[in-house]
């Protein structure tokens, strides 16, 4: 909603979407967004493995904002991409079910082999 940018008890945090524009989110940085979630992937997309289109993805909106852009597990994400995503400008990854899975025990395991490389 956007009474989220007047807010000021938190950091203003919006998703990047896919089909937006980098001119929007950079409209949207000058309106008060801190940290974008970089929700880019199209739905058909989700749970497929990164590849370098992806990556190149990311970078361009990396470099379109001054605002630290987080990478969300729209795809299938390993450890093995975070020096990837690193590269492209990406200041953090937000693991979720497509990565970790939804028992206790897939989730600690994913959490642990994301946190010894990050």
């Amino acid at each position: 909603p956007a009474w989220t940018l007047s807010q000021q008890h938190l950091d203003v945090m919006l998703a990047a979407f896919n089909g937006g524009s980098t001119t929007q989110m950079q409209a949207l940085e000058r309106a008060g967004m801190r940290l974008c979630e970089a929700s880019i992937m199209h739905h058909d997309d989700y749970g497929k493995d990164l590849n370098a289109l992806d990556v190149a993805a990311y970078a361009e909106l990396c470099a379109a904002l001054e605002s630290p852009v987080i990478i969300p597990s729209q795809k299938r994400l390993t450890p093995a991409d975070v020096p990837a995503l690193k590269a492209s400008g990406a200041r953090g990854v937000l693991i979720g079910a497509i990565v970790t899975g939804r028992e206790a025990q897939s989730i600690e395991e994913a959490t642990r082999a994301f946190r010894a490389v990050l």
